[in-house]
Formats: structure tokens, sequence, C-alpha cells
């Protein structure tokens, strides 16, 4: 007979078949292991396409919003233009209004006074006065209103800058631009949850492979 050396003592080879005990427990061991790294691999699969996924939009978040940048510099510069049209044409008009007005109230007081006109024509003159008067406030409204969109603008391309080089804005964001900003966040947050989770599944991953091939190499 064959007798083997092992540590200080004798012993005989045992004879193993599949129904062995020992095989039987392992081999089940071996399965479960197998079930739990299959479903490890899985998860881990999934976090790479939420990455994936969270940088390709990302991606075209980013170019979304320089898009929407670039929309507004151009709108930002025509409230310019607009405004400073308004601006130049309110004074030129103002200033002959003023002059016809002037010119217009001597006359009317000088027929008045003649006798040339009557009490109703000198109203009708006043109205035509008024209506001037409210035609310069309608200038001057219209370029206030210019004005504010243009600084509504320069605000909400100062945000959008910010938040494509990521870096703090002191600048007042409007409820459009708080939007973009906070699914932009919400999208980086996201992505860090699952870089998080891929690290952690590529750890328990690595364990488990390690335990299967311990497994593998058992005498059993």
């Amino acid at each position: 007979p064959t007798f083997f050396y092992m540590s200080s003592s004798w012993v005989v080879p045992e004879a193993l078949t599949p129904t062995d005990q020992h095989v039987v427990e392992l081999q089940s061991q071996l399965a479960e292991r197998q079930d739990t790294r299959d479903r490890t691999a899985a998860d881990l699969a999934d976090a790479e396409r939420a990455i994936a996924v969270q940088q390709a939009f990302q991606s075209e978040f980013a170019k979304a919003i320089q898009s929407d940048l670039d929309g507004r510099k151009a709108a930002l510069a025509r409230m310019h233009e607009l405004a400073t049209e308004a601006a130049a044409t309110r004074r030129h008009i103002r200033s002959s209004n003023t002059a016809y007005a002037r010119a217009s109230a001597h006359r009317m007081k000088q027929e008045y006074a003649a006798g040339l006109i009557d009490r109703h024509d000198m109203l009708n003159g006043s109205f035509q006065l008024a209506q001037i008067d409210s035609s310069n406030l309608s200038l001057a409204e219209r370029q206030a209103d210019y004005e504010d969109r243009a600084e509504d603008l320069e605000a909400q391309t100062r945000s959008l800058e910010a938040l494509l080089a990521n870096t703090p804005s002191d600048a007042p964001m409007s409820y459009d631009v708080l939007k973009i900003k906070q699914e932009y966040e919400n999208s980086r947050l996201d992505t860090q949850r699952a870089i998080g989770q891929r690290d952690e599944l590529q750890a328990s991953l690595a364990r488990e492979d390690k335990t299967l091939d311990a497994l593998k190499q058992s005498a059993y």
C-alpha cells in the first residue's frame, strides 16, 4: 500500500466521490458564491452604464447651455442696440416736440387773445400738446423696457458663463437659469453616486473572485 507523509503523522489516501458530503457542501458553496459574483458583476455593469449615460447627458447639456448662452448674448447685443436707438430717438423727438409745443402754446395764446380762436379751439390745441407729452412718456417707457431687458439678459449670461466654467457667481439668477443649474447639478451628483457605487462593486467583485479561486483550488 501507498502511504503519504503529512505533518508528523502517516495517513492513508481517501477516495472521494461526487456524492461525498464535503464535495456536495463545497459545490453548493461554490454555486452560491458564483451567483453572488454574477449579481455583483451585473450591478457593476449597471453602474458603469449609468455613469456613461450621465456623462453623455452632461456633455450634451453643456453644448445646449453654450448654445443658449450664445443666443442670449446675441439678444443682449440687440437690446443694447435698441436701447441706444430708443435713447437717441427719444432725445431727437423730445427736442422737436418741446420746441413745437412751446411755439404752439405761444401762438394759441396770442390767437386766443386776438379773438382768432375760441375756447373750444384752445382746448383742442391743449389736448394735442398733451398728446405730445404722452408720446414723450411712451418713448421713455420703451427705452426703460429695453434697458431692463438688457440688464436681465446680462445677468443671465453671467450666470450661464459661471455655470459652464463651474465657478461660483454672485449674479442673481433668473428662474430659468436656476432650473438649468439644478438639472446640471443633479446630474453631477448622480454621476458621483454611480462612481462611488462602481468602485465599491469593483472591490466586491475582486473579493468574490478571490473566494471563488480559493474554493476551486480546494482538494474537494
